[in-house]
């Protein structure tokens, strides 16, 4: 019994440290959504006043959008872009 009672006793005290991780967690998770977002956003400006079909817009949005938020920086250099 009583080991189960210092279980408990731990439990409780890592239960704040958990809940402040996972709060965390969703504020990088909102962080990203959001630049995500931003990235989003200025491909359609980028593309849609251009002589592109609707189709063509989003496709282009998209690609780029995928490709900005996926691209892996390897130097320095990219960093500083």
């Amino acid at each position: 019994m009583k080991i189960w009672v210092e279980l408990a006793a731990v439990a409780e005290e890592a239960a704040p440290a958990a809940d402040i991780a996972q709060e965390q967690q969703a504020a990088v998770i909102g962080l990203i959504a959001q630049e995500a977002v931003e990235i989003f956003w200025n491909n359609i400006d980028k593309y849609w006043y251009t002589d592109l079909s609707t189709d063509e817009v989003f496709v282009n949005t998209f690609n780029d959008t995928a490709k900005t938020i996926m691209h892996v920086s390897i130097t320095n250099k990219d960093i500083l872009k």
